[in-house]
């Protein structure tokens, strides 16, 4: 004889309420807690505070953050005059590694007599300082280049965190870069799951086990593992009745928010026009009037001081004649090129 299946009517309707989460400081376990430049012993350089690595692939988690530093890298670029020592394709690349990681890197190349004759771009990923002032490493995968001492130039963005490197302007918004990354991500979830079954589904009143079975069993095998998970409630006291409560409605989450707040985060960050990057505010872009005072803004208040920064720190080892110089954005000029004769 077989076991009686016990009905779920039988059992004694119990509540439980299950707090989930507490309270949890927002101004510890910060990344920006551990911003520190430590001494490797075994490869004889200073470790940078921040991973390379890591600000490296960040690059590609979001849209606005890449974009913007190839904006600023650009505009920055666009006024160059480049002399025989520094071609415009390694100044490029120098521009591109200051701004991301807040450190550029310049190999001299002498002539015989040990004149700079040309400098060229080395990869802030993977340059290290010395335990010695103007000594540098270059950390490869196969091998480790020591430089003399004065053979690079190591234009760094001051940092309060160290005195040996500088740090990105950026590193405050990181959080946000991440989030925008997560949001996307999650939706994306979404969407492979089909969205079919986020919900909680509450039943009560004297329904049969069979019934119960049929409903269990259609709630497992919906699509989506992994991704979302769906709750049945039943109580035993009450009226008849069946409640769907959605908790996963694509029409009711805060996707839209998360994607707008932490990208103005990003482009703030990175102090560059949301115009610039033609990104729509308020759904409308700005009229050109409007736009000629931000972009003369952009230049004056961003592009020009990290063009400065560049010429004062590389042109002291070049001598005259092939020192590096940037034309100034002159937003009159540009308008007198552009009308028409």
């Amino acid at each position: 004889m077989g076991k009686q299946k016990k009905s779920r009517t039988d059992k004694k309707s119990n509540f439980a309420v299950i707090e989930i989460g507490g309270l949890e400081p927002v101004l510890e376990n910060s990344t920006m807690d551990y911003l520190t430049t430590w001494w490797d012993e075994a490869h004889e350089h200073y470790e940078p505070p921040v991973n390379l690595d890591h600000l490296t692939r960040l690059l590609r988690v979001n849209a606005h953050h890449e974009s913007a530093i190839h904006c600023k890298r650009n505009t920055v670029l666009a006024g160059y005059i480049a002399p025989a020592a520094v071609a415009r394709k390694v100044m490029s690349a120098v521009a591109f590694d200051y701004i991301l990681y807040g450190n550029a890197y310049l190999r001299i190349v002498p002539d015989r007599a040990g004149r700079p004759v040309r400098l060229d771009h080395l990869h802030a990923r993977t340059m290290r300082r010395a335990k010695e002032r103007g000594r540098y490493h270059q950390v490869l995968p196969t091998e480790t280049i020591k430089f003399a001492e004065g053979e690079v130039i190591h234009v760094s963005m001051y940092a309060p965190e160290s005195s040996v490197y500088g740090l990105p302007e950026y590193l405050g918004a990181l959080s946000s870069v991440l989030l925008n990354e997560q949001g996307t991500l999650f939706r994306r979830k979404y969407y492979v799951n089909g969205a079919h079954m986020g919900f909680i589904l509450h039943t009560a009143g004297d329904i049969d086990d069979d019934t119960m079975d049929i409903i269990e069993d259609r709630l497992k095998d919906t699509k989506g593992v992994g991704n979302f998970r769906n709750l049945m409630i039943h109580t035993d006291s009450g009226e008849d009745k069946v409640t769907l409560i959605p908790v996963g409605d694509f029409a009711k989450d805060d996707f839209e928010k998360i994607k707008n707040i932490s990208r103005d985060d990003i482009i703030s960050a990175h102090r560059v026009p949301p115009q610039i990057l033609a990104v729509l505010t308020d759904n409308k872009l700005p009229t050109t009037g409007d736009l000629d005072k931000v972009v003369d803004l952009y230049h004056k208040n961003v592009v020009r001081p990290i063009q400065l920064d560049l010429m004062d720190e590389i042109n002291q080892y070049l001598p005259d004649g092939s020192k590096v110089d940037f034309e100034p954005y002159d937003l009159g000029a540009d308008n007198e090129d552009d009308t028409p004769e």
